[in-house]
């Protein structure tokens, strides 16, 4: 008899640690930095001059250079309104774990006189 008590808690214990699982701490993925969608100009150095070229050649590469940033800088931002106001909103929402281990943020931004329902999802590798 006693060894019909032993050998069932001994089933029972092996059954519960085998069943027994870790469960992982779901926490949301930090999100990007919002300077993610700010063109980076650090790299362009002013004080780098060309000594072969003459002043006016430099002078012209300038402001051609000058220009097409801020023609870029215009398209860029009249383009994106609405992606970055939605993406500044995603920092306001915590993120919803998913089945399928993504998570989601989900939420309404207003942008340019409309309300947006935006959606980020994210997974982890």
């Amino acid at each position: 008899m006693r060894t019909k008590i032993q050998t069932a808690v001994l089933i029972l214990a092996a059954s519960l640690l085998l069943f027994t699982s870790c469960k992982k701490d779901q926490v949301a993925p930090a999100l990007p930095p919002l300077n993610t969608f700010v063109l980076q100009t650090a790299d362009f150095d002013s004080t780098k001059a060309n000594s072969t070229k003459s002043a006016a050649v430099t002078y012209n590469n300038f402001l051609h250079s000058v220009g097409s940033i801020i023609v870029g800088y215009i398209v860029l931002y009249a383009n994106l309104v609405v992606p970055v106001a939605s993406y500044v909103e995603a920092f306001k929402h915590e993120g919803v774990y998913q089945s399928d281990g993504s998570w989601v943020w989900s939420y309404n931004v207003w942008a340019e006189n409309a309300i947006y329902t935006a959606k980020l999802r994210a997974y982890e590798n």
